[in-house]
């Protein structure tokens, strides 16, 4: 499996921050624009009510795009609604 990039989405984030874990994006949808195969987007504490439109899809199985839950995280709170049946 392909190692990708790592990008944080909390509620304290802002978009124009670069997805860090010290400077988290503001919403799962900059996660998704940003991801591409084998990368994964990890959703801090929070309710986020969002229609989700991944701009890129995993290369396959074994090298898809992710979202998980932080960990210690798990009272996340979110729902993907993806559109053109791509893999986040």
């Amino acid at each position: 499996m392909m190692e990708g990039r790592i990008y944080h989405v909390a509620k304290s984030g802002n978009d124009r921050n670069p997805g860090t874990q010290e400077r988290p994006f503001l919403t799962i949808q900059k996660a998704a624009d940003m991801a591409e195969a084998g990368d994964c987007a990890v959703v801090h504490q929070g309710e986020y009510r969002e229609w989700v439109k991944p701009r890129n899809g995993g290369l396959s199985c074994g090298c898809p795009v992710t979202c998980q839950a932080a960990l210690g995280h798990g009272d996340v709170e979110h729902s993907l609604y993806l559109q053109n049946r791509k893999r986040f």
